[in-house]
């Protein structure tokens, strides 16, 4: 188990992430349950599980998309959702429907993503 102090050690940092939904009045749904895991520069990584595991839920929780019900997250030391612009600046993920605008070329995509990202104008090309 990795300490959670331990997350300068690391670009990205995941300790005890829950996500728990309320669906009615006495009924949730936990869609993480204290999930942890750390990956230093350079590490391939992948989630896998069946629908319904909560892959989705953590990666939206690490790019701020939603918020975690309890637990931490850090990317390059920037606590997530606290942190989230910065972390944002180091963090992207796709998600599994197509993200892409029919009327768009690549090229145009990416200087749309750029903006939405804040990245100036100087630094896209």
């Amino acid at each position: 188990m990795i300490e959670s102090s331990s997350h300068k050690n690391f670009t990205v940092k995941v300790d005890k992430l829950c996500k728990v939904y309320k669906l009615n009045r006495n009924q949730y749904k936990i869609a993480t349950n204290q999930i942890s895991f750390g990956l230093k520069n350079g590490d391939c990584f992948a989630l896998l599980g069946v629908n319904g595991a909560g892959k989705t839920t953590t990666f939206k929780m690490l790019s701020g998309d939603i918020l975690p019900t309890s637990g931490k997250a850090f990317i390059n030391q920037h606590e997530v959702p606290s942190q989230l612009r910065e972390a944002q600046h180091d963090i992207g993920y796709c998600p599994q429907n197509d993200p892409l605008l029919d009327n768009l070329t690549g090229r145009e995509h990416l200087y749309l993503f750029a903006a939405l990202r804040g990245i100036p104008s100087s630094k896209v090309h």
